[in-house]
């Protein structure tokens, strides 16, 4: 995902012992559906929804779904899963 960053992220242990180790991050799946989808475990959105049009406009536009922009400032993966 070229957007979300690197594939991992540097984590600082707490104490200032300069200690730093490498995290993968996880992507957030979303799950598509034929009639709507799924996000981070989430409720079902259906497509014909504002929030489900929201993240599919988002996507379609080449951006990080909005909707993830508070706990993912940075970018997070994103996996696509076809259901």
């Amino acid at each position: 995902n070229y957007h979300s960053g690197p594939e991992h992220e540097v984590v600082r242990t707490a104490g200032g012992d300069n200690i730093v180790r490498f995290n993968a991050r996880k992507a957030v799946p979303i799950v598509f559906y034929s009639n709507g989808l799924v996000m981070n475990d989430g409720f079902f959105r259906p497509y014909h929804w504002p929030a489900g049009q929201a993240v599919v406009q988002d996507l379609v536009d080449g951006y990080f779904p909005y909707e993830l922009k508070d706990k993912h400032p940075d970018g997070v993966p994103l996996e696509g899963i076809d259901k």
